[in-house]
């Protein structure tokens, strides 16, 4: 069975300097994984993302705009996707792996004009109810604030959230604070349904 507390401990499994979002550093010193007294480092999402292999993809077409260099295209306002309407970004990351998602997509609503995360989440079909009630929770209790089904054929949950349901969502927040936020979210997820 997939444990979180095992993919954070792979992750920093021989780096000497690493650098964990708080709730990892909570996870493991709170299974005396990581000792209290090694004080990793903050880490932000330029960071966990640097990484990353991103696309700028067409909506309707599907076809492929550009690919963007992480350093730089995460450093770049989520307000480019209320500037370029037509396109969504495409991300796949290694961080994605401890958490058990696939690549994300993440695009502007047509028609709610809210900022959109498309994911597949590896986790038992079994789970659903955990899950939905904890994005219940964290996602403002709005009925509208996401989507989950299970897919059969791939064996995941296939998730749609707003971000702007996130209590500290802010339309002025880079890609980077943004991929930061949506994994901070779906590792407090993980953990609950884990426990």
């Amino acid at each position: 069975m997939f444990m979180l507390k095992d993919a954070v401990k792979d992750y920093i499994t021989g780096k000497e300097n690493f650098r964990l979002f708080k709730e990892e550093k909570e996870l493991m010193a709170s299974d005396e994984v990581l000792p209290v007294s090694i004080a990793a480092e903050e880490e932000t999402g330029y960071n966990r993302f640097s990484d990353a292999y991103i696309e700028r993809v067409h909506k309707e077409t599907e076809e492929l705009i550009s690919e963007e260099t992480a350093a730089v295209f995460l450093k770049q306002p989520i307000r480019f996707l209320k500037e370029n309407k037509q396109e969504f970004i495409y991300l796949e990351s290694e961080a994605l792996d401890i958490i058990k998602a696939d690549a994300l997509t993440f695009e502007e609503d047509d028609v709610f004009k809210t900022y959109t995360v498309l994911l597949g989440l590896r986790q038992p079909k079994k789970k659903g109810n955990e899950i939905k009630e904890f994005l219940r929770q964290e996602l403002k209790d709005e009925s509208s604030a996401f989507q989950l089904m299970f897919n059969d054929k791939d064996g995941l949950w296939d998730l749609n959230f707003t971000l702007n349901n996130l209590k500290d969502f802010d339309e002025n927040i880079s890609f980077g604070e943004a991929y930061e936020l949506i994994y901070r979210l779906l590792f407090r997820l993980v953990t609950a349904v884990e426990k």
